[in-house]
């Protein structure tokens, strides 16, 4: 009864570190998303003073501060300038949640672990298997 408790409580913190693991794909998603629209935005407002490696360099950077040290920075567009501050405050908040999700990821993952350590080995070898089929499972399903 024990074993059938741990196992359970297992799957409970593995479908917890799945929807924790999409949270994380999503956030990277969002911040891939947000700088694209800030490449493009730069790309499509480039002033016609600036040289052409400027501009090749420019239109890849996915960082505020890195943006910023561009000569030619200053010299676009008020909109693009406003985009790139927004932009920055965005990553900033993604990254702090994304911090967030890593440290609650390993103590998911300490958890799971301290479980394990409750079960003797020949249940551990049944146990692998159960999960390994529960997260083939669940990874089928993908997130949602």
């Amino acid at each position: 009864m024990e074993v059938e408790k741990t196992y359970s409580q297992i799957k409970s913190l593995v479908d917890s570190q799945e929807k924790v693991e999409c949270r994380l794909t999503s956030l990277k998603d969002s911040l891939d998303l947000t700088w694209d629209t800030i490449n493009n935005l730069i790309k499509n407002n480039l002033p016609k003073s600036m040289s052409k490696e400027e501009c090749k360099a420019i239109v890849n950077v996915r960082n505020a501060d890195h943006l910023r040290m561009f000569q030619s920075y200053n010299k676009l567009d008020s909109t693009v300038i406003i985009a790139v501050n927004d932009a920055e405050m965005t990553d900033n908040n993604i990254a702090l949640e994304i911090r967030f999700l890593k440290n609650t990821l390993n103590a998911i993952g300490d958890s799971i672990n301290q479980l394990r350590g409750r079960i003797n080995i020949s249940q551990r070898e049944e146990l692998e298997k159960i999960l390994y089929e529960y997260k083939k499972m669940k990874n089928s399903e993908g997130c949602l």
